[in-house]
């Protein structure tokens, strides 16, 4: 486990991918810092005028949800980069440096994907720690909550991987798995919408294949509102985009387990 996860280490350096969150860490910042200006500004211009709380009342904790949002880029930014890990493990030479390790292909999967999410997920920590220190910092807010959204963020980035991780073994290309994640991205938010879209279409066959295609994929944005609800404060009916997304997550590594082994090389 230490070997492979090391490898993807030595990865992650040599595939500029270091690089990457240092430029989104530093635009955070900047970020962080222009809003504290507005905002600096917006008191001393509104104090006599307006509510600042009635504000936060009407559209949320606007701290909360752009940290919530630069997060959410992080991890979608990191499935982007790390989507070609899969495929690269398959490559000529490569395929037979794993192979050639008296390990099974399904341990070798599974160390390989976890290892992936421990280096991917400790740069989505470091980056969000970041910027909570800048938000310290420039918006005098160290709210303990905003930390609880970084060990979400891992759940999020644990079924993206899966995603990645199935269609990169299926298909052997980055393209491919990239295509992938972004369609069942994409597949959600439009499945968001299905009960609107339910009542243009007024087809119980149509109304089947919407809530089949919901209940079967992934809902990454719907697991993200339903931690942004908890570390608000709110209360949790439905945990059921939760469930069932690692439900799917865990089918998705299954295949991709099935998949290697079934591979020649």
């Amino acid at each position: 486990m230490r070997g492979i996860t090391r490898d993807c280490l030595v990865e992650f350096v040599d595939h500029k991918s270091l690089w990457i969150f240092v430029a989104v860490v530093l635009f955070g910042v900047f970020v962080v810092i222009v809003t504290g200006n507005i905002e600096a500004h917006f008191q001393v211009q509104s104090s006599d005028m307006v509510d600042l709380g009635e504000i936060d009342k009407a559209f949320g904790n606007p701290v909360l949800r752009g940290y919530n949002s630069f997060i959410g880029l992080v991890v979608f930014l990191t499935v982007m980069a790390s989507a070609g890990l899969f495929p690269h493990m398959l490559e000529r030479g490569r395929a037979d440096f794993y192979f050639s390790k008296p390990l099974t292909r399904t341990f070798l999967l599974m160390n390989k994907f976890f290892g992936i999410w421990l280096v991917y997920g400790a740069a989505v920590v470091a980056s969000g720690l970041v910027i909570y220190l800048a938000i310290g910092l420039v918006h005098g807010v160290f709210d303990l909550s905003l930390l609880y959204l970084l060990l979400t963020s891992l759940v999020s980035l644990f079924i993206w991987l899966s995603i990645t991780c199935c269609f990169g073994i299926l298909s052997g290309s980055n393209a491919v798995a990239i295509m992938a994640a972004f369609i069942i991205w994409a597949a959600q938010k439009v499945l968001a919408a299905r009960e609107v879209i339910k009542t243009f279409l007024d087809s119980r066959a149509a109304d089947l294949v919407l809530d089949s295609f919901y209940y079967v994929l992934p809902k990454t944005s719907a697991v993200s509102d339903l931690f942004v609800a908890l570390v608000s404060g709110r209360e949790v009916i439905d945990w059921m985009p939760l469930w069932s997304s690692l439900l799917s997550a865990a089918v998705m590594l299954y295949i991709a387990v099935r998949l290697l082994k079934r591979k020649d090389f």
